[in-house]
């Protein structure tokens, strides 16, 4: 489930990958509540309603069906929030997150003074260039 607010819309590629024989897929999913918009992009008509995930409220929520042993498999999903600002919660229906997407490393140590200080270090996986949508990220070059 992706959730977001007020008069934005999302947009979403999900890249399909099997790296043994090379094969690539890209499936697309799209929701506005914008009946006006709607009916000019050829977006999916979601309803707002009143979602809360991980504590926030959200308006609108538009539910991606992702299939873990398809193949090509789904590697990753890519989300594009149009028309307006918004804050975005993904919500991993019946499963996690892939392994990978985030690592956080948290430290803590004490001085001499019994100061303690605490850092932490949040690394997200790499991010793919905006030109995804017309070509195929292959992690060192670009390829149409």
């Amino acid at each position: 489930n992706v959730y977001w607010n007020n008069t934005a819309a999302i947009f979403a590629s999900l890249l399909n990958a099997n790296t043994v024989s090379g094969n690539y897929t890209v499936d697309r999913y799209s929701g506005d509540a914008d009946a006006t918009r709607v009916a000019s992009n050829n977006f999916t008509q979601v309803t707002s309603g009143s979602y809360t995930f991980q504590g926030v409220s959200f308006q609108n929520q538009l539910t991606i069906p992702i299939n873990l042993s398809a193949d090509p498999a789904p590697t990753l999903l890519r989300i594009l929030v149009l028309y307006a600002t918004s804050l975005i919660g993904v919500e991993p229906v019946g499963g996690t997150l892939a392994d990978g997407q985030v690592v956080t490393v948290n430290s803590t140590g004490t001085a001499e003074n019994n100061i303690v200080t605490n850092v932490s270090l949040t690394r997200f996986s790499e991010r793919i260039p905006a030109v995804f949508d017309n070509v195929l990220y292959t992690n060192s070059s670009l390829s149409q």
